[in-house]
């Protein structure tokens, strides 16, 4: 999954070598917004195959490539709603103080998983992630704050890197600098997305067996 991830990010560096190569349009502008439409739902389609199939390696099921993919095109639409709804629900959570939206975050780290696993409705996912994760959302916390602590130290590397890069300026071509930086800037887009759909599978399994431990055993 990890390589169809980093292909679905291609556009975005290609876009980036071209705002160094070529000359600033209107064209250039609509390009761009047309091809981020495309792999934001690219990108939801991959999140939604990335879902199946972590689940289906968490419990030794074997799944195909092709069977996740139909998954992930059959719940395009529902887990774009989803993420638009929780966006903007976090947003202005982070807008009260931080707090509620950390909170938020932690209550519904399990939409997606309760959407592609449990073929739910936009707001039954909310409801689902909400129930499971009652009780537990403080030890959610604890582990973003772990989560948070090893991207700072991440993001001190990249600051070092960048500060070698900028005295390369003027040793390197331009193009190569950015492309250096696109190439980081892909992988660590592609690893934040395999990480954050393991997470709250492997979360929302945890807390589903933890929930519904007889149902589980009957199934």
């Amino acid at each position: 999954m990890g390589p169809v991830l980093l292909l679905a990010q291609l556009p975005y560096f290609s876009l980036s070598l071209a705002g160094v190569l070529l000359p600033h349009s209107r064209t250039l502008e609509i390009v761009s917004v047309i091809i981020t439409l495309l792999v934001l739902l690219l990108q939801s389609v991959l999140n939604n195959m990335t879902v199946h199939a972590a689940f289906h390696a968490l419990i030794a099921r074997p799944v195909s490539l092709g069977e996740s993919y139909s998954v992930g095109r059959d719940f395009l639409w529902r887990s774009l709603g989803l993420g638009i709804l929780a966006s903007v629900g976090v947003a202005i959570g982070f807008m009260l103080l931080i707090v509620p939206g950390v909170w938020l975050v932690a209550g519904l780290i399990a939409t997606l998983p309760a959407l592609v696993i449990e073929d739910l409705g936009v707001m039954a996912c909310f409801k689902r992630s909400w129930q499971l994760t009652e009780g537990y959302r403080w030890k959610i916390i604890g582990i973003f704050l772990v989560i948070v602590g090893v991207v700072l130290v991440a993001l001190f590397g990249f600051f070092i890197f960048g500060i070698l890069l900028g005295t390369l300026k003027g040793v390197l071509p331009v193009v190569i600098t950015v492309a250096l930086v696109g190439a980081i800037q892909m992988l660590i887009n592609v690893a934040a997305a395999l990480f954050g759909c393991c997470l709250s599978v492997v979360l929302y399994e945890y807390l589903r067996a933890t929930s519904q431990p007889a149902a589980l055993e009957a199934s």
